[in-house]
């Protein structure tokens, strides 16, 4: 997403700048925005006059230009436009979803995350691993930390080993370690599982998908664009919101 200016008022000339911020994905789902909060795993689903703000101020220089957007779309009263827009803008601030740039250049925060790779074999106990780890690191870090993580596991062609084999491993894995939200925890699932196969040299990819109505959010994992040990059906009508590729 790109980055965008917020001002204190849509009449003010004083404009801060903002960039949408590291914690959050977003998408259109069906013609509403879905944002998800990487930081407490939310999702947030604006409605129609949101979506149309956050679109505004996603593609104008800042927040005049994103009113002028705004008043061409909606036949509202200025002033009223104006307030609604700044409770929007402040909304956004509260809840974190953009960060501000200072005079001294955008902020430096983030995670320090370690790339390692592990051999391929043998599978069960990588799986077992990839499960034990992804579920403690959860916990220890959340799901910012972990996710931010997948980053670094670099995507490779270079395994010859079968992957079938690999998931098949997976499952029996599974079998020995059960979370306490199983089997429905399909954000540990999905990341214990990319994490597995991207160290085992497949070209995973790890996808997080929403629906609109009935509202649903769904996290899996594609090799070459085949779903791995996933109902495909769980993700028809969905909306790919992030994708690690």
């Amino acid at each position: 997403m790109v980055g965008y200016n917020l001002g204190l008022s849509a009449s003010s000339n004083t404009v801060r700048r903002f960039n949408p911020s590291k914690s959050i994905r977003t998408c259109d789902a069906e013609g509403i925005r879905v944002i998800l909060d990487l930081n407490t795993e939310a999702f947030y689903a604006l409605d129609e006059v949101g979506t149309a703000m956050w679109s505004a101020l996603a593609e104008t220089p800042d927040i005049n230009a994103a009113f002028s957007c705004l008043k061409d779309q909606f036949e509202a009263e200025p002033s009223r436009l104006s307030e609604d827009l700044d409770r929007f803008v402040a909304h956004c601030e509260a809840l974190k979803f953009v960060d501000e740039i200072s005079s001294n250049g955008p902020s430096k925060a983030g995670y320090p995350v370690t790339a390692w790779r592990m051999p391929v074999r043998p599978f069960l106990l990588h799986a077992l691993f990839s499960l034990v780890s992804t579920y403690f690191s959860l916990r220890a870090f959340g799901f910012r930390a972990v996710y931010e993580s997948c980053f670094t596991l670099r995507q490779t062609t270079t395994t010859t080993q079968d992957i079938g084999r690999a998931t098949r491993a997976f499952v029996r894995a599974e079998n020995l370690f059960v979370s306490r939200r199983a089997p429905n925890d399909c954000l540990l699932r999905s990341l214990a599982l990319f994490r597995f196969l991207r160290r085992c040299g497949f070209p995973a990819e790890h996808v997080i998908g929403v629906r609109r109505v009935p509202f649903a959010a769904h996290a899996w994992v594609e090799v070459k664009g085949i779903p791995q040990l996933d109902v495909t059906a769980m993700k028809i009508g969905m909306t790919t919101l992030a994708r690690i590729i």
